[in-house]
C-alpha cells in the first residue's frame, strides 16, 4: 500500500525525500551457504590425499589433479588451503553438519510452500544473523495454527517452545551442538529436511536521533499573539520551548473547530508510559512477562505525549489529539523491541479495538510474520503509522516498508527534510520530527525535546486521529472500517481536510 495523492505542501516534501533513484541498502554481512565439505581434524594421510584430490577436481582438470597430487609441496599448500576453508566456513555451513529431527513423516508442511518462497526471496534481508545484535540469540519464530502444532515444530528443531502468541511459536534452539539461528533459518529452506519455515526473532531499534531536557523556560522575544489563547505554557510562542509543530500542522485551527481526536483510540507500541505524569491521561498495559507498564527508557512517555497530552490544563504543552484515548502497550524495556513482542503488541492493539497504531522502531531486515500482522490490522481498518528510520538514506526499513504500513519521514521547523530522515519510495507521509518537545519520564523536569522519525510518526498518528474524528462526523468513514477507509484517511490527512 503506497499512496501518492499528496496536498501541494506534502507533495513537495515527499518529492524532496524521494530525490535519490538508487536504493542504498544497509551494510550487511553476506551469509552465503557454500557447498564446501567440512572435514574433521585427525584425518589420515590417505584420506588427506583423497580430500585434496576432490578439492582439486573442482578447480583444475583431472590431468593436472593427478600431477599435483604427486607433488608433496603442492599437497601441503592444498592442505593449508583446506584448513583455511574449514575455519572461514564453519558458521556458514553449519546447517550442513547440524541434523534437525524434522516433523513426523505423517505431518504435512505443504501450506508453508509460499512462505518458504518468501523467505528465499528475502534471504539477503534476513541474512544478518549476528545474535544479540540483529536478532535474539538462540530463538526463531515459526507460524503455527495451534499451540499443539507449535510444540511439534519446536521438537522438529530439537528445541523447546518458549512462547505462543498470535499464531506464532517462539522456539528456543537446543544449546548443545552450537546450533545457530542462521543454521535453523537456512535449513528451513530445504524441503527435504521437513522443517517449518523459520524466521529470526529480530530486533527493532527505537528510532531516536537526539534528545534534550529542558533547562530553562524563560520567555523569549517572540511576539505573544497567542499567549492568552491557551494556558498550557509550551503552546505559547513566548517560550523558547514552544511546541512549534502545532503551528505547522494546523493543530490550533482543528481544535478551534472542535476536532481533538475525541472518540478515537490510538495504541502506542513502545517502552511504556509514566502513568502519573501531570500532563497525561493514558491507559497503560504491557505484553512483557512482568506485566509492568512503567516506562524505564522514557521513549514511550514522549511518544504518548505527542499524541494525547492534555489541552488547557495549565501545564506543559499538548498532544495533537488531546482528547483521543491513548493506550500505551509496553513492548520493551530497552532501546530495541523483539519481533515476538511487536507481534504481541499488535495483537493487543486489535484487542483494544484501536483505530490507529504507532510504532517508532525499525530494523533493516524483513520479516513476513510482522508484515502479516500489519496487513491484518490494515484490512481491519486500523491505520499503522511507523517511523521510517534515521539513517539518512533511501534504504528500506521494517516494519515501515511492510505492506499496509504508513511510513513516516521527518522534516524540520523550516519545513525541510531533517538531515537524519530516511527518504525515497518507501515514504508515505512526512511530519515534524526535529527538536520536538513532549512529556518525559523525569519526575523533576517532566518535559524534554527529542529528534527523530520516532517523533514524526506519533505526530502523524495524532493528526490522523483528528482527521478520523472529522471523517466519522461527516459520514466519510464508518467505525466498521476496512483497508479502503485507511487509504481514505491518509488521503484526507495529506489534503489537510481539517
Amino acid at each position: 500500500m503506497r499512496r501518492r495523492s499528496l496536498s501541494a505542501f506534502a507533495f513537495v516534501l515527499v518529492m524532496v525525500l524521494m530525490l535519490a533513484d538508487s536504493r542504498v541498502l544497509f551494510a550487511m554481512e553476506e551469509n552465503i551457504v557454500n557447498g564446501n565439505t567440512e572435514y574433521e581434524e585427525g584425518t589420515s594421510e590417505q584420506e588427506t590425499d583423497e580430500i585434496a584430490e576432490c578439492i582439486e577436481e573442482e578447480v583444475v582438470t583431472s590431468e593436472n589433479c593427478e600431477e599435483e597430487t604427486q607433488d608433496d609441496t603442492e599437497n601441503e599448500d592444498k592442505a593449508e588451503w583446506k584448513e583455511e576453508v574449514e575455519d572461514s566456513s564453519e558458521e556458514e555451513t553449519a546447517e550442513e553438519v547440524i541434523c534437525f529431527p524434522g516433523v513426523p513423516e505423517n505431518f504435512s508442511l505443504s501450506e508453508m510452500q509460499e512462505e518458504r518462497k518468501i523467505l528465499a526471496a528475502h534471504i539477503e534481508d534476513t541474512g544478518a544473523f549476528e545474535e544479540d545484535v540483529a536478532c535474539v540469540a538462540g530463538e526463531i519464530l515459526v507460524s503455527a495454527e495451534t499451540e499443539e502444532e507449535a510444540r511439534i515444530y519446536a521438537q522438529a528443531y530439537g528445541g523447546t517452545l518458549k512462547r505462543y502468541v498470535d499464531s506464532v511459536a517462539v522456539i528456543l534452539l537446543p544449546e548443545e551442538g552450537d546450533v545457530t539461528v542462521q543454521a535453523a533459518v537456512f535449513a528451513s529452506l530445504d524441503e527435504a529436511k521437513r522443517l517449518p519455515v523459520a524466521w529470526p526473532n529480530a530486533y527493532y531499534y527505537i528510532e531516536n536521533e537526539a534528545e534534550e531536557n529542558i533547562v530553562t523556560d524563560e520567555a523569549t522575544e517572540f511576539e505573544a499573539e497567542l499567549s492568552s489563547v491557551y494556558d498550557d505554557k509550551y503552546l505559547n510562542p513566548i517560550y523558547s520551548e514552544y511546541q512549534w509543530f502545532h503551528h505547522v500542522i494546523g493543530s490550533e485551527r482543528a481544535w478551534r473547530n472542535g476536532y481533538t481526536g475525541a472518540g478515537i483510540k490510538v495504541a502506542v507500541l513502545d517502552s511504556g508510559v509514566m502513568l502519573n505524569h501531570e500532563d497525561l491521561q493514558v491507559r497503560g498495559t504491557s505484553v512483557l512477562e512482568d506485566g509492568d507498564a512503567k516506562d524505564i527508557l522514557g521513549h514511550g512517555t514522549h511518544v504518548c505525549g505527542l499524541i494525547g497530552a492534555t489541552l488547557q490544563n495549565g501545564v506543559g504543552g499538548a498532544g495533537v489529539a488531546p482528547e483521543s484515548t491513548v493506550y500505551s502497550i509496553k513492548v520493551t524495556d530497552e532501546n530495541r523491541v523483539t519481533a515476538d513482542n511487536l507481534i504481541a503488541g499488535m495483537q493487543a492493539a486489535k484487542h483494544y479495538e484501536a483505530d490507529i497504531v504507532n510504532i517508532s522502531s525499525a530494523s533493516p531486515y524483513y520479516n513476513a510474520l510482522i508484515e502479516d500482522r500489519i496487513k491484518v490490522l490494515y484490512h481491519s481498518g486500523i491505520a499503522v503509522f511507523v517511523a521510517a528510520g534515521n539513517q539518512g538514506t533511501n534504504a528500506y526499513t521494517y516494519p515501515a516498508a511492510c505492506e499496509g504500513a504508513i511510513a513516516v519521514a521527518s522534516f524540520n521547523e523550516a519545513t525541510q527534510p531533517s538531515f537524519f530522515t530516511n527518504y525515497g519510495k518507501m515514504i508515505d507521509y512526512a511530519a515534524p520530527g526535529d527538536s520536538i518537545l513532549s512529556t518525559v519520564n523525569d519526575k523533576e523536569l517532566l518535559y524534554g525535546k527529542k529528534s527523530g522519525t520516532s517523533s514524526a510518526s506519533p505526530i502523524a498518528a495524532g493528526s490522523a486521529a483528528v482527521v478520523l474524528q472529522y471523517a466519522r462526523q461527516k459520514g466519510l468513514i464508518k467505525k466498521e472500517a476496512t483497508s479502503y477507509d485507511v487509504d481514505l484517511l491518509v488521503s484526507l490527512l495529506e489534503k489537510g481536510a481539517v
